[in-house]
């Protein structure tokens, strides 16, 4: 599930994240939790980090941590990502993405900033 599908897709079944930046590598931070029939339960953390995004898990392994961990990204496999737009900094380049859905279709757009050419000038500098 790609970047601009998943924030989509949580944004349909959950609503707003807890909090949300600019920050590529710490774009949105959601809590879930997963319960099962049995009325077991796992709290996820459905997040978009340095990575991209990603599912973390820090309660103790157990047996249905992955098949509740598969049943979330199944369900937001099922959704139709919710409409968005952001607009995200990769302050390491100096990169802007503008991602989101809109009715469905998701797109993704990266300008290349000037900061790697500007490192890269400088070091031709001092060869």
């Amino acid at each position: 599930m790609g970047k601009k599908l998943q924030r989509g897709a949580l944004l349909a079944l959950l609503g707003e994240p807890l909090y949300k930046t600019t920050n590529i590598e710490d774009a949105y931070s959601y809590i879930v939790q997963v319960k099962d029939e049995e009325f077991n339960d796992w709290i996820f953390t459905a997040y978009e980090g340095p990575s991209g995004p990603a599912i973390g898990y820090k309660g103790e392994e157990d047996e249905g941590v992955e098949q509740a961990a598969h049943a979330l990204l199944d369900e937001l496999a099922r959704v139709i990502p919710g409409d968005f737009e952001e607009i995200l900094i990769c302050e390491d380049l100096g990169n802007t993405i503008t991602y989101g859905c809109k009715d469905g279709v998701c797109y993704y757009n990266e300008e290349i900033g000037d900061a790697l050419f500007e490192e890269s000038s400088e070091l031709g500098e001092e060869l």
